[in-house]
């Protein structure tokens, strides 16, 4: 690899790619923001504290490094875009896969949803396998390189902005020379240290209490069901708090999450975890479904106390070339399984951005404040949806309190409706979709029939 790096005028007006990019953390922000960068620099540096398993085994360093996430339809359409084939990489390694809502049976707003195509899909699989699926993708790539069991410990810069990181390894430190870092450390990022140290502003934070827990078991599947690779979910009417899930995994196991919040008790035993299945909305579904299933394994809880947002968009002049991704920037609510769908959109916003800067249209701090502004708008909109509902059902009207009643009517009524409704939780849908004036005055008007038929 080279040492020097090219200047910033060579970089915006030169067909030849700046020299080295480095990005901090190996879990599927790096890897997204790794494969944003691999056509825009001659050499992509992946730093990872862990040690890079070669098969798909948990890492130590990462949060629910050993649960199965769902991957919702934003995640999936960026994640193939800056990966090709990486679904269909995750089909061959066995991940769940259906078709929306007529296999994800979903009880919500009251009612058990309309089982119909919407066009959407649902995918599932354990973390270990999907980010050993995203790294091949990248390890056959001359350009990137990953370097693990070596821990970022500071940044240094050059006339205002990046050049290089400080890392730590086997007791030895060095600085890595690069024109751009991406920091994917995850929520226990140091990067406000590591400003700090050079003398740059950090960012605020905003902080909201989650008070979320959820408790995953592993199922056998009833024979009946062997081969059925539908999902199963129970989402909490306010103010019930109480929601569920069923994952398949392969063809004979089911993923059975439960989620509560702080003023609920989290089971301990598999006989408490199918004592509360039966206390859910819907409770003749999930809880029937596994009444009589075997389990595979005990419970095993997970908390997220507080969720929390970085401002750096915020920040009046930020450290050029320094872009932090994914949960470095925002730590979300787990409940809504958002954080690799927020990743990958921040790094598809870098891969534009950069794009554009090879047609010398931007400079590195244009770049950095462009996608700084971006990065948070990708988190906020997963960080509004817990208002979502809140919104749609409050409002002017006098029969306010059948609106819930009346998005549900609608839902189930209008397919488009529930293509829209279901489309704002995927992420492909603007979380104000629901705010649209005719969507508003027909919600006022079916609450105000709700309303006259109860008198």
């Amino acid at each position: 690899m080279l040492n020097v790096s090219m200047s910033e005028q060579q970089i915006n007006t030169s067909n030849l790619l700046p020299e080295r990019a480095v990005v901090l953390g190996c879990g599927m922000a790096g890897i997204a923001a790794a494969a944003a960068l691999r056509n825009h620099f001659e050499d992509v540096v992946v730093i990872e504290r862990d040690e890079i398993p070669q098969q798909p085994e948990p890492r130590r360093g990462v949060p629910q490094h050993a649960q199965l996430h769902n991957l919702l339809t934003c995640a999936q359409s960026n994640l193939e875009y800056l990966l090709p084939n990486f679904i269909a990489g995750l089909r061959e390694a066995g991940a769940g896969d259906a078709s929306v809502a007529d296999e994800t049976h979903v009880y919500e707003l009251g009612i058990k949803m309309p089982e119909r195509n919407l066009g959407l899909r649902l995918m599932s699989a354990w973390r270990p396998v999907i980010e050993h699926v995203a790294r091949q993708r990248l390890q056959d790539e001359d350009r990137v390189a990953f370097e693990d069991l070596g821990r970022a410990v500071g940044l240094r810069k050059s006339n205002g902005s990046i050049s290089g990181v400080m890392v730590e390894k086997d007791g030895k430190e060095k600085t890595i020379s690069a024109d751009l870092v991406v920091d994917a450390t995850g929520s226990g990022s140091n990067a406000f240290r590591w400003l700090s140290n050079v003398g740059e502003q950090m960012p605020q934070s905003d902080r909201v209490r989650a008070g979320q827990w959820y408790v995953s078991t592993i199922f056998e599947r009833p024979i009946e069901y062997a081969d059925i690779n539908d999902f199963w979910l129970t989402f909490p009417n306010p103010p019930d708090t109480r929601g569920g899930l069923i994952s398949p995994i392969g063809n004979n196991k089911w993923y059975v999450s439960l989620s509560g919040r702080v003023t609920d008790k989290p089971p301990k035993t598999v006989e408490e975890v199918k004592a509360y299945a039966a206390t859910l909305g819907d409770s003749l579904s999930i809880a029937s479904l596994i009444k009589y299933a075997k389990p595979r394994t005990a419970p095993n809880l997970f908390r997220k106390t507080t969720a929390i947002m970085r401002r750096y968009d915020q920040v009046d002049k930020p450290l050029a070339g320094f872009l932090p991704i994914g949960d470095a920037i925002a730590s979300l609510n787990p409940l809504f399984g958002q954080g690799m769908s927020v990743a990958s959109q921040q790094a598809r916003e870098l891969d534009c951005l950069l794009a554009e800067q090879r047609q010398g249209s931007l400079d590195l701090p244009e770049l950095t404040s462009k996608y700084l502004g971006r990065a948070v708008v990708a988190a906020q909109s997963a960080w509004d949806l817990g208002k979502v509902v809140d919104q749609t059902i409050s409002g002017s009207s006098d029969a306010g309190g059948f609106r819930f009643e009346a998005l549900a009517k609608l839902i189930q009524e209008d397919p488009e409706l529930h293509k829209l409704y279901v489309g704002i939780w995927h992420l492909i849908e603007p979380t104000s979709a629901l705010q649209a004036p005719d969507i508003q005055d027909r919600l006022d008007a079916t609450a105000k029939e709700l309303a006259t038929t109860r008198k």
